[in-house]
């Protein structure tokens, strides 16, 4: 009998660790979750799941559910209703403006850093070959150097810019999760209600 209620425990186990095969994709920065069983998504983007018979809810950006990947999305309140959001005094609008041109900045460092590396590999590998007349090696030599320079401006855009990035969208999700709207009665009857939390 102990036997039995041994291999049924086992079996069971198994059984659990083969159902839990989905993966959940958090925000940036945030490692993925993997083995887990994805019960439900809420809000576009908002996945319950169970992992280790806990049972847990995360903001996430993709999952992968059955084998099938899936990029999620937050249900977005309209922009015109956010255009009165706030936070910490500026406006949602404020605060996107500034990411958008934080993001574009960001990829202008992206290519910064590879033009450079290229340049700088190109260069280097060239003059270390040695075959090269006094002309090419001038030539060679600041491909090398402005390749390093290059490369260095373009990680520092790189970083500054991707974290300004990351502020503004995190003070977006703050004004908009200021902003509220409900059903509920109004002067006219029933009809929407839009509320600022600040």
């Amino acid at each position: 009998m102990k036997s039995a209620f041994l291999i049924m425990v086992f079996v069971f186990s198994i059984l659990m660790i083969h159902a839990q095969h989905d993966v959940i994709y958090p925000e940036i920065g945030k490692t993925s979750i993997r083995k887990c069983t994805i019960t439900n998504v809420t809000k576009g983007n908002v996945v319950h799941y169970v992992k280790d018979s806990l049972t847990s809810v995360i903001e996430a950006v993709a999952i992968k559910r059955d084998g099938k990947y899936m990029d999620l999305y937050p249900e977005e309140i309209d922009d015109v209703l956010l255009q009165d959001a706030t936070y910490e005094d500026k406006s949602y609008n404020y605060y996107k403006k500034q990411y958008n041109s934080a993001i574009k900045a960001r990829n202008i460092g992206i290519g910064l850093t590879i033009a450079g590396l290229g340049a700088g590999v190109i260069g280097g590998l060239t003059l270390g070959s040695g075959h090269n007349d006094n002309e090419s090696k001038g030539i060679l030599t600041i491909l090398y150097i402005g390749g390093g320079v290059l490369t260095n401006a373009g990680i520092i855009l790189w970083i500054a810019e991707g974290s300004r990035a990351a502020n503004n969208y995190r003070a977006m999700k703050r004004a908009r999760n200021n902003v509220n709207l409900s059903l509920g009665f109004t002067n006219n009857g029933i009809g929407l209600h839009l509320t600022f939390n600040n």
